[in-house]
C-alpha cells in the first residue's frame, strides 16, 4: 500500500511538472504572437496615421490651391489686362497657408491656371490646373455723318443689321444732344458720346450706363463750353482712368481743336486742361506715360505733345516713311501708335514711348495700301486699312500682315476672276471680339479669337458714311461664366 502510494505520488509530481512546463511554453507561445499581433497592428495604424496625415495635406493643398485659383478667377478681367506676357505669376496668402498661382496664356479664348500649395509647417503639395472659359457678350454703336447713332447686331444667319438707336436725352434746364461724333468707353461701365452743335444750348457729351442701358447728360458741357466735341478717347491712369474730348474750333467738325476737356465720370463734369495748343488744329489724342500726343489730318508730318506739366511744343516728323498724313492714334503696350499714309498712300506706322521720340515701322512688311485705323483691344493693337488690309501686332513694334484671301468672301465681291477687297476705315475691338467696318458701311470683319481668323459679312441699315465706331463688353451674368479644375494627385 506504501508502495502504491508513493509511485502514485511521483507519478503525479512528474506530471506536474510537465503540465507547468507545457504551461509555460504555451505562455510562451502566445506572448509571442500577441508581440507579432502587437507590431502589425501598431505598423498598420502607423501607417494608417501617416495615410490620414497625408491625405489631409492634400485636402488641405487641394482647398488652399482651389482656393487660389477661385480668388483669381474672381478678379479675372484684371489678371487678363495684366498679361502683357504669355505668363504671370501670383502668390496668394490665406491665414492658414499660401499658395502660387501661374496663369499662362494658352489661346485669346481661355487662360491655363497652375496653382501650387504650401502648408505651414509641412512640405504638403497639391497641383491644380484650372482652365476657364469666360464667355463674353460684345456690343456694337456705331454713328454717321448725318447724327444716326446704330446699335450692330448679328442676325440668325451670321449677317449683320445696324438699328438707328433714337436718343433722347435731357439735362435739367432743357439742353438737347446732336452731331453725335465720337465714342469712348473705359473698360468698365461706363461709354461716352461727344458730339453736339455750337452754342450753350447744346450738351456736348452723353454718358451711357452699360449695365442700366440708361443715357443721361453730362450735365455742365453745354454751360461751360460753346463748341462742340470733336473726338473722344480714355486713358488709364494711376487714379483708375479718365476720359478726354476735343473741342472743335469750325462748326465742330474737327477742323481746329480749341481745347482739351478732361471728364469726371461721377460728377459728371469737364474740366478744361487749359493746354496752350498755339494754334495746332488736332483732331484726335491719345494720352499715356503722363503726356498727351495730338495728331491732325491738316498737318502732314507733325503732331503735338503735351507734357505731364501741360507744356505743349509741335514736334516735325520728317524721313521716308514717316511724313504723310496721319490717321489715327492710340496707346497702349507702355506705347503710342499712330497710323496714316505718305501722299502715295503707301502705310505709315510709327510707335513712340514717350510722345516726342518716334520711329517708324519698315513698311515693306506691314501692307501696300494706306491704313485708316488703329485699336487697342487691351490685348493687341489692330489696325485696318485700304484693299482689305488687316494688320495685328501684341507690342505695337513686330507687326503681321493677316492673308486677306483668307477672309470669307461674299460672291457679291467676286468677278470670277478677282476677289475686290473692302476698304477699312474704322476698327475697334475688346479682347477676342474685334470689329471692322468699310467706307461704305456695308461689309463688316469679324473676329471673335483675337483676330487669328476673320469673317466679313454683309451689314445692313448703315444709312450716312460711317465717322465713328465702338467695341464693348455686354452684361455678363454668372451663368457665362465657368472653368473646370483638375487636380494631380
Amino acid at each position: 500500500m506504501k508502495l502504491y502510494i508513493g509511485i502514485c505520488t511521483k507519478f503525479w509530481g512528474e506530471m506536474m511538472k510537465n503540465y507547468k512546463g507545457n504551461i509555460l511554453i504555451s505562455l510562451l507561445f502566445i506572448l509571442v504572437i500577441f508581440s507579432v499581433l502587437s507590431l502589425g497592428i501598431y505598423g498598420i495604424s502607423y501607417s494608417a496615421s501617416k495615410h490620414a496625415d497625408y491625405n489631409e495635406v492634400n485636402v488641405q493643398a487641394y482647398y488652399i490651391a482651389k482656393s487660389a485659383a477661385d480668388l483669381v478667377l474672381k478678379n479675372i478681367d484684371k489678371v487678363r489686362s495684366q498679361l502683357v506676357e504669355d505668363c504671370k505669376t501670383y502668390d496668394v496668402r490665406f491665414s492658414y497657408g499660401e499658395a502660387e498661382v501661374t496663369v499662362t496664356r494658352k489661346s485669346n479664348t481661355h487662360l491655363n491656371i497652375v496653382s501650387l500649395a504650401k502648408i505651414k509647417g509641412k512640405e504638403g503639395r497639391a497641383e491644380a490646373d484650372v482652365i476657364f472659359y469666360l464667355s463674353t457678350s460684345y456690343n456694337i454703336f456705331a454713328v454717321d455723318d448725318e447724327s444716326r447713332v446704330y446699335s450692330i447686331m448679328e442676325n440668325d444667319d451670321g449677317d449683320f443689321t445696324a438699328n438707328e438707336i433714337e436718343i433722347s436725352v435731357k439735362d435739367g434746364e432743357g439742353k438737347s444732344f446732336s452731331y453725335p461724333k465720337s465714342f469712348a468707353w473705359d473698360f468698365g461701365s461706363n461709354l461716352i458720346l461727344v458730339g453736339g452743335g455750337n452754342g450753350s444750348k447744346e450738351l456736348k457729351a452723353l454718358v451711357y450706363d452699360i449695365e442700366k442701358d440708361q443715357w443721361t447728360g453730362s450735365m455742365d458741357s453745354g454751360n461751360n463750353y460753346g463748341n462742340a466735341f470733336v473726338f473722344a478717347t480714355y486713358a488709364e491712369e494711376e487714379n483708375g482712368g479718365s476720359f478726354y474730348a476735343i473741342e472743335g474750333n469750325n462748326n465742330g467738325n474737327g477742323n481746329g481743336s480749341g481745347k482739351i476737356l478732361k471728364f469726371d465720370i461721377l460728377d459728371k463734369k469737364w474740366e478744361d486742361l487749359k493746354s496752350k495748343l498755339n494754334g495746332f488744329k488736332g483732331d484726335k489724342l491719345a494720352r499715356g506715360n503722363k503726356s498727351i500726343v495730338l495728331i491732325s489730318e491738316d498737318e502732314n508730318g507733325k503732331i503735338y505733345y503735351i507734357d505731364e506739366n501741360n507744356n505743349g511744343k509741335e514736334i516735325n516728323i520728317p524721313g521716308y516713311g514717316m511724313y504723310g498724313r496721319y490717321k489715327s492714334i492710340v496707346y497702349g503696350k507702355d506705347k503710342f501708335i499712330v497710323v496714316g499714309y505718305e501722299s502715295s498712300d503707301y502705310p505709315i506706322i510709327l510707335y513712340s514711348e514717350d510722345g516726342e521720340n518716334w520711329s517708324k515701322i519698315n513698311d515693306s512688311i506691314i501692307s501696300a495700301y494706306e491704313l485708316n485705323e488703329v485699336t487697342w483691344t487691351k490685348d493687341k493693337f489692330i489696325a485696318v486699312g485700304g484693299a482689305g488690309s488687316i494688320i495685328i501686332s501684341d507690342d505695337g513694334v513686330n507687326w503681321s500682315i493677316f492673308p486677306r484671301e483668307d477672309i470669307i468672301k461674299d460672291n457679291r465681291f467676286y468677278d470670277g476672276n478677282n476677289y475686290w477687297y473692302a476698304n477699312y476705315t474704322q476698327v475697334s475691338g475688346y479682347n477676342e471680339n474685334i470689329v471692322a467696318i468699310n467706307d461704305t458701311g456695308k461689309r463688316i470683319l469679324i473676329s471673335k479669337d483675337g483676330g487669328e481668323h476673320w469673317d466679313e459679312k454683309p451689314l445692313t441699315g448703315i444709312k450716312g458714311k460711317l465717322v465713328d465706331m465702338i467695341v464693348f463688353k455686354g452684361v455678363v451674368n454668372d451663368a457665362q461664366k465657368g472653368y473646370s479644375v483638375i487636380w494631380s494627385e
